[in-house]
């Protein structure tokens, strides 16, 4: 009996120290790990002279509780200049205020003032992305989604970065690249963004509305957008604005770029394919409202032919790029890009575009003066 209950006390000794040299070993090849030292974005721009409205544009808005988190996780910070955030306000207080008038006047931002703060604050929010971007790292037709949940786009031509094409409202040059700091990084740029709508649907900028309910339907409005009218109303004749805006809720809808002709390049086209009976718009709608095949599926290969998947901003192009389209296997040319962006289809003739970047949270519309033909 007690040989037996040695036995047993050797046993559990030998087990206990196998455990402890396990646990001593683990606790050896697991160290701790290092805690984030260095300085917050919120310091780098608090130390950056061209950013001081923008220091007080977070404080104020609440976004630098964030930024100026070491442990708050990574961002990248498209930072209104000094220059940026006069142009913007000027028009709003009067006469030619300096930057620490504008301090001012951003620290007083409430519920009555304009801009109001809320609006301010989500107009702010739009410049920030909850990941760490340097320019190294940018390459064309990036999309990230903002803190305040709206697309941004990215691209870069040579070392400068652009977002969302550097196009109007939407748009800006980054000025400064890589402030780097502990928890992300900043860029400068040159305007103070104006935020997209997360509901903006690429078919709405024509004038197209799908509904699904029980009965799916397709309209058009009575404008379609600008000079739309005919490219809105082929859309919808196919069944192709079906494609490009499914059921599914506005925030997750998939990114298109529409290569939308205008109304006399639709005319022209549809003079051609219907032996002579278009001449002007009333007559080209009626074509395309009573159009059946063959002639429909032509037309339906022909509008899939001006959609590519994703965002193709002017910034994204290259010359003799090859662009894929919604028409399975066809791609048509990128001929030029200065002074504008001109593109060529598969049977010869070019089309230029006459207004680009036009942007939605769901992809970009750019104007053609002509149709491109596949093959």
């Amino acid at each position: 009996m007690k040989k037996s209950i040695y036995i047993r006390n050797i046993i559990v000794w030998c087990l206990a120290a196998v455990c402890f040299g396990t646990l001593t070993r683990c606790a050896e090849e697991f160290d701790s790990p290092e805690p984030v030292t260095g300085t917050t974005l919120a310091e780098v721009a608090a130390a950056d002279t061209t950013l001081q409205i923008f220091t007080a544009a977070i404080a104020k808005t609440g976004i630098g509780i964030s930024l100026g988190n070491i442990n708050s996780g990574q961002h990248t910070v498209f930072a209104p200049t000094d220059s940026a955030f006069r142009a913007y306000f000027q028009p709003i207080i009067g006469g030619g205020p300096g930057d620490v008038a504008i301090v001012n006047y951003v620290n007083n931002l409430s519920s009555s003032t304009n801009p109001t703060l809320a609006a301010f604050t989500t107009r702010l929010q739009y410049h920030v992305i909850s990941s760490a971007k340097p320019s190294e790292d940018i390459m064309n037709s990036q999309v990230f989604t903002t803190i305040n949940t709206a697309r941004l786009s990215l691209s870069k031509v040579g070392s400068i970065v652009y977002v969302n094409g550097n196009a109007g409202a939407n748009g800006a040059k980054v000025r400064v690249a890589d402030l780097d700091g502990a928890n992300g990084v900043i860029h400068t740029v040159n305007k103070f963004l104006t935020a997209i709508s997360t509901a903006s649907a690429l078919t709405t900028t024509l004038g197209v509305t799908v509904s699904y309910g029980a009965t799916v339907t397709i309209s058009v409005g009575p404008t379609a957008g600008s000079n739309y009218d005919l490219f809105a109303n082929a859309l919808k004749k196919t069944n192709v604005a079906l494609l490009v805006r499914p059921n599914v809720p506005a925030g997750n809808l998939p990114d298109y770029t529409f290569f939308a002709p205008d109304d006399a390049a639709m005319v022209t086209y549809l003079g051609v394919l219907s032996g002579g009976t278009v001449t002007d718009e009333p007559s080209a709608l009626t074509y395309i409202n009573g159009i059946t095949d063959p002639n429909l599926t032509t037309l339906t290969n022909v509008v899939k032919y001006h959609i590519a998947t994703g965002r193709l901003l002017s910034t994204d192009l290259t010359v003799d790029q090859n662009v894929n389209t919604l028409y399975t296997g066809k791609t048509f040319g990128v001929d030029a890009l200065s002074p504008s962006v001109v593109l060529a289809g598969n049977v010869g003739g070019t089309a230029t575009v006459t207004t680009g970047n036009v942007l939605t949270n769901a992809g970009v519309v750019h104007r053609l003066n002509s149709v491109l033909k596949p093959e």
